[in-house]
């Protein structure tokens, strides 16, 4: 639908016509002087119409994408691990797309901020969990 249609402006021109009763009553009128208010009024009539044509093209359009198995268990299963290993689900999924040698070098540059870096305990203790399960996938890694 272009904006430009007879339709449109007769749908506009309705509205407006029915917010002026409402708002003579309310003493909102000064809003509808306003262009900009005008602008984006016809802004939401233009994306509801169009919102409108597209469920009417496609009734699916609504529906919830459903994950196929495969990747609902590789989900379950980076959960497990996540879980087993005390990390972040993130880095187990980092962790799976990652090559050897990439995963040596985190690795190694981990263990010299351990080496380098003043932190507390509880720092120390996710980042030595980080780096035995990062050592883990090394040693899994075909």
């Amino acid at each position: 639908m272009q904006i430009g249609t007879k339709r449109f402006w007769q749908n506009m021109q309705y509205i407006i016509n029915k917010m002026e009763e409402f708002s003579e009553q309310k003493g909102l009128i000064q809003y509808l002087a306003n262009p900009y208010v005008m602008i984006g009024i016809g802004a939401l009539i233009y994306w509801y119409v169009s919102r409108r044509k597209l469920l009417q093209e496609n009734p699916n359009i609504n529906s919830s994408i459903l994950v196929d198995g495969k990747s609902s268990n590789f989900i379950g299963n980076a959960q497990n691990k996540a879980k087993k290993h005390n990390v972040p689900l993130q880095l187990v999924k980092d962790a799976e797309k990652m090559n050897k040698k990439e995963i040596a070098q985190i690795i190694i540059s981990n263990q010299q901020m351990l080496n380098k870096t003043k932190m507390s305990n509880d720092e120390r203790n996710e980042i030595l969990n980080m780096v035995s399960y990062l050592e883990f996938e090394l040693d899994n890694k075909a």
